[in-house]
């Protein structure tokens, strides 16, 4: 069955006349009652939005005083407004609606930079933490009718409550103009046309390959699973087109597959990123923050994920981190340090969480191919990650009575923030580039996608098994 959801973002709609707009030649009486209070263009027309609408007389005269208050009436700032309409526009592919707003956004004082980054949306470097949270708004009510936690806090510190109403209607309210914008097949007035709706706008690299992922239409493999990711968040990057992490791709995936996760990370910032963009697919989050090489800390984010979901189905661990160079060049406290983030945090999050999951649960690791061969110069990082191979035999072991399986992803050379800085450090990964036999990099999603079919009942009978997602670098 088609889903409209499906349509890349800023993607062009068929528009195909199929309403014409009423010449004003040709107005009844009744008709040019209902126009004349309308604001005329500069070449004295009528804009085709109402002449076309206006072929429904009963629903233009309820219509017109409730848009208008929205417009121009209400007390959201105009800023503020436009930046969620023209949001909405490039979301719903209407260029009619981003035509037409283009010039309020700029007489609103939204810079003509602002406006192309708008269909970058809110991860997009440059905008003020404000600015990111309302189209972050605009996203999760476009794909989910709904704001998640996060953003209705993050909206709430800013907004009064009937601002926080009016966001809601009013992204609301051009999503239906949109549907019929759209539908009709409006064509935008003369003078407008130059405010063209921007081509999608993808968020990974450009120099990465096809392997882009775009959102595939979810198949439900984890519909009704509370998932934990820990390590969830992104590092920061001040590279503008930077790609999303391990983690991050693997809470979003989460989501579309129907899951609810809690999005955990040593940075609450991060994990409310995360969250922000689980609410975005429609799925309910949860935001946890701690340090996972604490006992303490790492016991009490499990317990509250399994609070705050109700329930908790699978953990996903994802962290680390890589010091020292070689034998001579790392140090003891470099090697505790790796060794407690890349293996002790496992180890906590399977001891703490394997008793509080629910019987035919699963836990995934994700590693690296550091941990099948000498793959960098860190002694701590190969170490830390071979450790994982038995660490996730000894957890499959514990939990099959319980049903529970444990799994471990291997992720080769992958295009994330953390890849970027090793190959900036380390000439030789980006010289490895040319040995992977499928010829590029992985990205994130694609690690995502292996760590999601472990979660589900696709891979009910495989457990204490290591997935390699390395493009077949590890056979050369």
């Amino acid at each position: 069955m088609p889903d409209g959801h499906n349509r890349p973002r800023g993607a062009a709609v068929d528009t195909t006349p199929r309403l014409t707009p009423l010449p004003e030649d040709g107005w009844a009486p009744s008709t040019r009652e209902l126009l004349t209070p309308i604001a005329r263009d500069r070449d004295g027309r009528v804009a085709n939005v109402f002449t076309t609408l206006v072929r429904h007389p009963e629903l233009f005269r309820r219509f017109l005083p409730f848009g208008g208050y929205l417009l121009r009436d209400g007390r959201l700032p105009a800023r503020t407004r436009e930046l969620l309409i023209l949001r909405t526009a490039y979301n719903t592919g209407a260029g009619y609606e981003w035509g037409r707003h283009v010039p309020l956004a700029r007489a609103a004082a939204v810079t003509d930079e602002e406006i192309r980054r708008v269909a970058a949306g809110p991860d997009a470097a440059g905008w003020a933490p404000a600015d990111a949270w309302l189209l972050r708004a605009a996203d999760e009510l476009h794909r989910g009718a709904s704001l998640s936690t996060a953003t209705w806090s993050a909206l709430a510190a800013d907004h009064d409550e009937a601002q926080l109403i009016e966001i809601t209607m009013l992204v609301g309210q051009y999503h239906m103009v949109a549907f019929f914008l759209n539908s009709a097949g409006t064509r935008l007035d003369p003078g407008y046309e130059l405010h063209t709706l921007p081509a999608t706008v993808g968020r990974e690299h450009p120099a990465a390959p096809a392997a882009q992922h775009p959102a595939p239409p979810s198949v439900g493999r984890l519909a009704g699973r509370n998932v934990l990711v820990i390590g969830a968040g992104t590092r920061p990057s001040e590279d503008s087109a930077a790609p999303v992490g391990n983690g991050r791709a693997v809470a979003v995936l989460a989501a579309r597959e129907g899951a609810a996760v809690a999005c955990a990370d040593i940075s609450s910032p991060a994990a409310a990123a995360t969250a922000a963009l689980v609410g975005e697919e429609g799925g309910r989050a949860v935001t946890v923050s701690g340090d996972a090489t604490d006992p303490d800390q790492s016991s009490a984010m499990i317990a509250e994920a399994r609070c705050g979901l109700g329930a908790l189905d699978a953990i996903v661990v994802n962290v680390g981190i890589g010091l020292g160079t070689g034998l001579a060049d790392t140090s003891a406290q470099e090697w505790e340090q790796v060794m407690a983030v890349n293996l002790r945090a496992p180890f906590l999050a399977a001891k703490y969480g394997l008793p509080a999951l629910a019987d035919g649960g699963a836990i995934v690791f994700v590693g690296s191919v550091a941990g099948l061969r000498a793959a960098t110069n860190s002694p701590a990082y190969d170490s830390s990650k071979a450790g994982l191979f038995g660490l996730v035999r000894h957890v499959a072991k514990e939990g099959a009575p319980r049903g529970i399986r444990a799994n471990l992803v291997v992720p080769g050379l992958i295009d994330t923030p953390m890849g970027r800085e090793a190959s900036a450090g380390r000439a030789s990964r980006t010289a490895s580039f040319t040995r992977i036999p499928l010829g590029r990099q992985g990205t994130a999603w694609e690690v995502a996608e292996a760590v999601t079919f472990l979660l589900s009942d696709h891979a009910s009978y495989i457990t204490g098994q290591s997935l390699v997602v390395d493009g077949g670098l590890s056979v050369v």
